[in-house]
């Protein structure tokens, strides 16, 4: 009726036989140093084969173990019992000491990795040996083998104690997803087999790269607490390493990171933890997205994610002002977020081998500190002419695009004869972009301007015009655009747009190329814009801006400064017409909005943006200025976007 400790109840059940099977091998493998218990069905680990302090070799196969821990005795361990832990062990049994009144129990030490000493008194470190019943003990162990179980946890803190000695590691056909990082300490293993497992953690693929890049990876991450230096580059890693974002001692200390050349599909959105990180290298992986949170980590200076499948950049870059170097080549981005922009410090940008048209780029006004530009490899058919005006560029690379503007020669002059063709129409749109830097107004006196205008002729009359805006703009009788561009034939027509609609955008087709003077805009009584701008173009692709009207209430609120080029106040007229009156040239034919063409302007953009009232009303549009002889000029586009072009 006494309570047995050993030999184990699933051992007792089994019979007499299998009683006298197992003491027997207990004592051959006492005097061998060597312990098989395979086949035993066991639940633990015997308690008293852990007192075999010189055993070498210890089989537990083809048993149902669901760790590597003994069984604690409890709750009424023997004296023999009371000899308490060592490293790797998980509890000790305190009763010397205990208060009056409370149960004896099992409790974490304070240090696993010294030996205490038993409790028949106060622990006394300086004790070097006596029994102990953990897996540490085995101090001498050279193989262990728990293969065909349903293990789901390792001893973790037994494995210093076997830095040097455990030299074979046989767990197949287990459970266990994660191996635990002290591991690193198994400096003599030379044998490791886990087969069978579902491993999630570390994320190395084992069977590919062998135990010692696993023992690699598990090295750098332990040296990168102290270096802030961590390289896992080409490891076969197959997830983003949780240590980095999940432990202290890591994500605040890691400042540089390479986890290049791995089969990392996603980024951990905890990544934001790495408040320390600087440098991270991602290229050559399969990623398709950046998590929002990566840009949380504001000291981040480079980012290089080259040859991944990456389909956008996340608009919360420009959160990352301290960004110098940015490198996204190889990969699928069609667009670039005007964001981008805020990272005035921004030296170096690759964006090579992607999918990119650009377009106009404005955003990229902000970056005036860039060096270094790569677009080779895209589907850009014109260079923003924004580039113009990166005064630090010198190194910028356009190679395997569909390049049509500037001409060939252009390009093979080098980056100095790029910028030189660009700069003449280089202008900001502050209308599209708010990340330019203002500009100085030119002092321009309208009215004398006025007084010595030249006889010229109005190209808007009977001119060809198209009319958008985010809702159908308003074409009923007398109320279509046509009535604007009749030159004042009938005072008392005039064009309406839709009741209710801010946006309106009016896109005018001179014909033919002029060389514009002024143009001015006949508001009908209470009904003239808000806030409106007034755009040009040579082919009615690229647009230049030449003005932009604000109310003063717009003004106020911080939105544009009246010292800015081509902006001026303008205000409500009740009751009577207003008319706005955009001077372009002087008397001697010179420019005076230095966004304006020079060889001809073909379109003209009025874009409205806010009302005074429910509409906006339109007497008349002059585009005062003449022809230019012998230009060619668009008469159309074909299907697949490209203008036809005719001399005139």
């Amino acid at each position: 009726n006494s309570p047995l400790k050993s030999p184990p109840t699933e051992v007792l059940v089994g019979g007499c036989q299998n009683v006298l099977s197992y003491l027997s091998k207990l004592q051959a493998g006492k005097e061998a140093s060597q312990i098989d218990i395979s086949g035993f069905s066991l639940l633990a680990v015997p308690f008293e084969v852990t007192y075999f302090s010189n055993l070498t070799r210890l089989v537990l196969d083809n048993n149902r173990l669901k760790t590597l821990w003994p069984v604690t005795p409890t709750p009424h361990p023997t004296e023999r019992d009371k000899a308490v832990i060592v490293g790797g062990g998980k509890l000790a049994y305190r009763h010397i000491g205990t208060p009056k009144g409370r149960t004896p129990h099992w409790e974490e030490p304070l240090d696993p990795l010294r030996l205490v000493g038993p409790y028949d008194e106060l622990p006394t470190p300086s004790i070097d040996r006596y029994p102990v019943h953990f897996l540490g003990n085995l101090v001498n162990l050279q193989s262990l083998s728990a293969k065909n179980n349903v293990i789901s946890e390792l001893p973790a803190k037994c494995f210093p104690r076997w830095q040097t000695c455990l030299r074979e590691l046989f767990l197949d056909n287990n459970q266990i997803s994660i191996l635990p990082f002290e591991m690193h300490t198994l400096d003599m293993l030379q044998s490791f087999t886990i087969n069978g497992n579902n491993l999630k953690h570390p994320p190395v693929d084992f069977q590919t790269e062998g135990f010692p890049t696993l023992r690699k990876y598990w090295k750098r991450i332990a040296t990168s607490e102290h270096t802030g230096i961590c390289e896992l580059a080409n490891m076969s890693l197959l997830l983003f390493p949780t240590e980095f974002v999940d432990d202290p001692r890591f994500s605040y200390n890691i400042k540089y990171l390479d986890l290049s050349g791995n089969q990392i599909t996603t980024i951990n959105p905890r990544i934001h933890n790495m408040t320390a990180l600087e440098t991270l290298h991602l290229e050559r992986n399969s990623i398709d997205r950046l998590p929002d949170t990566l840009f949380h980590c504001t000291n981040l200076t480079e980012l290089c994610v080259d040859d991944n499948k990456l389909l956008e950049v996340n608009k919360s870059i420009g959160n990352c002002s301290r960004i110098i170097s940015l490198s996204l080549n190889g990969n699928r981005l069609e667009n670039i977020p005007e964001e981008l922009g805020r990272l005035t410090g921004m030296t170096k940008l690759a964006l090579g081998n992607n999918r990119l048209k650009l377009g106009t780029a404005w955003w990229l006004a902000g970056l005036i500190s860039l060096e270094s530009l790569w677009l080779f490899g895209n589907q850009i058919s014109a260079i923003p002419v924004v580039i113009g005006m990166l005064t630090r560029l010198d190194d910028l690379r356009l190679h395997n695009n569909p390049l049509k503007d500037p001409p060939k020669n252009i390009i093979v002059g080098g980056i100095k004869s790029i910028r030189d063709y660009l700069s003449y129409n280089i202008v900001y749109e502050f209308d599209q972009s708010a990340l330019a830097p203002p500009r100085t107004k030119k002092n321009v006196d309208n009215a004398k301007l006025m007084a010595k205008k030249q006889e010229v002729q109005n190209a808007a009359r009977h001119c060809e015009y198209q009319v958008t805006s985010t809702a159908p703009t308003d074409a009923r009788g007398a109320y279509h655009f046509g009535n604007a561009l009749d030159g004042g034939a009938n005072r008392s027509t005039f064009w309406m747009s839709s009741p209710g609609v801010d946006s309106v955008v009016v896109e005018v087709n001179l014909g033919t190329k002029f060389s514009l003077q002024r143009i001015e805009l006949h508001w009908r009584s209470n009904f003239s814009a808000r806030c409106y701008t007034v755009q040009l173009s040579e082919e009615g692709r690229q647009w230049f801006l030449v003005h932009r009207g604000v109310s003063m209430e717009e003004s106020e609120e911080g939105k544009v400064k009246e010292e800015e080029e081509h902006v001026t106040h303008v205000y409500a007229a009740y009751g009577t017409d207003r008319v706005d009156t955009i001077m372009l040239r002087d008397e001697s034919s010179m420019m005076i909005r230095s966004a304006l063409p020079s060889t001809g302007v073909q379109w003209v953009r009025v874009q409205m943006t806010r009302r005074w009232f429910n509409s906006y009303r339109l007497n008349q549009l002059y585009a005062w200025g003449d022809r230019v002889e012998g230009a060619s000029f668009v008469t159309g586009a074909g299907e697949d976007g490209t203008l036809s072009f005719k001399d005139a």
